[in-house]
């Protein structure tokens, strides 16, 4: 994590440069090469070309929203959205925050939630899964950090069992998505993926401010429903493995080396897998396959065929 946080503060100093051609996160040895996915689709890796895309990107929702026909729909999806207090801007634990004015700081959950999710399916009868806990705890937490100068994105993933000190918080009910009342109070030594669950999304705000220095401005969760109606809305993502990847618990998640396209079930078993053939490392592989799928997701719904068909974007931005 301190290793982490000081990626970020370099990234905030401009002295980070860009890293280079990235493999896919299955165990090491043997197995198919997959080049880096810039490559892979035969783009060039150039970081202009990645922010023309967002603002592209940016552009075309915008334009999306506020057309005549669009207006109806930006009514229609506000009103599904859910919105609750997440965000500590006044939080001792932010280190240099004129510094850090115009950073764009995205803390991004994956809860474990299974509304929506119908009996019968793959991740329904996840039974006796140690990551398949009542309630809804954080099963994946990231920052996406955008520097003022806004020529790139950095994302770190901390660990969903790391240790933390994990302040008194707001007390939330999952079941009513809000904070009824009372406070939990502070205990040390807990894991991560607590902080969602008593404490909501304030409270995991608070814990990641207090790990990083960042200054959280942004907050967005979705749960494993929400997950894979986004990846089938772009009618799935293509991702390339090394090797095969077995999960002991989940299966045959991809049962071959190479190029494929991931939808649905077996998408959310990609980056839930944590009990992979090889992979001794566990969440550090898990973080790694998450953070490709979420880049190849988004290159997926900042392409041309999703971009300029209405109907695509307006399905993705619908499951968002």
């Amino acid at each position: 994590v301190s290793a982490s946080s000081a990626r970020l503060a370099a990234v905030q100093r401009g002295d980070e440069g860009r890293s280079g051609n990235r493999r896919d996160g299955g165990p090491p040895g043997g197995g198919v090469t997959c080049v880096d996915d810039e490559e892979f689709e035969g783009r060039p890796p150039d970081s202009r070309f990645k922010a023309g895309r967002f603002l592209v990107a940016a552009l075309a929702v915008l334009l999306f929203l506020t057309s005549g026909v669009g207006w109806g729909a930006k009514t229609y999806l506000n009103a599904k959205l859910r919105q609750t207090t997440a965000l500590d801007s006044n939080s001792d634990s932010i280190v240099d925050k004129a510094g850090q004015y115009g950073d764009e700081n995205f803390l991004l959950v994956g809860s474990d939630s299974r509304a929506g999710i119908e009996a019968g399916t793959s991740d329904a009868k996840e039974v006796g899964n140690e990551d398949s806990v009542p309630g809804a705890r954080s099963d994946t937490v990231m920052v996406a950090h955008i520097p003022a100068k806004r020529d790139r994105v950095v994302l770190v993933s901390f660990p969903r069992d790391l240790q933390v000190d994990r302040p008194s918080c707001d007390r939330w009910d999952a079941a009513s998505q809000s904070y009824p009342g009372g406070t939990v109070t502070a205990e040390d030594g807990v894991k991560l993926n607590t902080a969602f669950e008593v404490g909501g999304p304030q409270c995991v705000t608070k814990v990641v401010q207090k790990l990083t220095g960042l200054s959280i401005n942004h907050f967005t969760a979705i749960d494993f429903a929400g997950f894979k109606e986004m990846v089938d809305s772009v009618q799935g993502v293509p991702i390339c493995v090394d090797r095969p990847v077995i999960d002991s618990v989940l299966g045959k998640v991809v049962p071959a080396a190479g190029p494929t396209v991931l939808v649905g079930d077996q998408a959310l078993a990609f980056v839930r897998a944590r009990h992979v053939r090889g992979d001794p490392t566990s969440d550090y592989g898990r973080i790694q396959r998450q953070q490709r799928f979420l880049s190849a997701l988004m290159r997926k719904a900042l392409s041309d065929q999703v971009l300029f068909s209405p109907a695509k974007l307006r399905a993705f931005v619908t499951a968002f």
